[in-house]
């Protein structure tokens, strides 16, 4: 699966995200995708807030809370890189 974390500059539910993943989930690849240096993909998947976490082209999770259950949801195999 292809993940992307839709974040902004200042924005500290986002950097609480970051921290997670990277703690709870080193093995997890993500992409973070800024506002101010790609709003063309906010726009694409419509999105109006962050954090906002996208897998496979598919928005699945809104706001530190959700993404955090969402992540801890996967199972192994949902967490291995595939090639585009």
């Amino acid at each position: 699966m292809m993940f992307r974390l839709f974040t902004s500059e200042n924005c500290a539910p986002c950097r609480g995200v970051i921290a997670y993943l990277n703690a709870q989930h080193p093995t997890l690849k993500y992409e973070l995708v800024y506002h101010h240096i790609r709003p063309d993909l906010f726009t694409f998947y419509n999105i109006k807030a962050t954090p906002t976490f996208v897998a496979d082209k598919k928005v699945v999770a809104l706001g530190y809370d959700n993404i955090i259950a969402y992540v801890n949801s996967l199972t192994f195999f949902d967490v291995t890189e595939e090639e585009e």
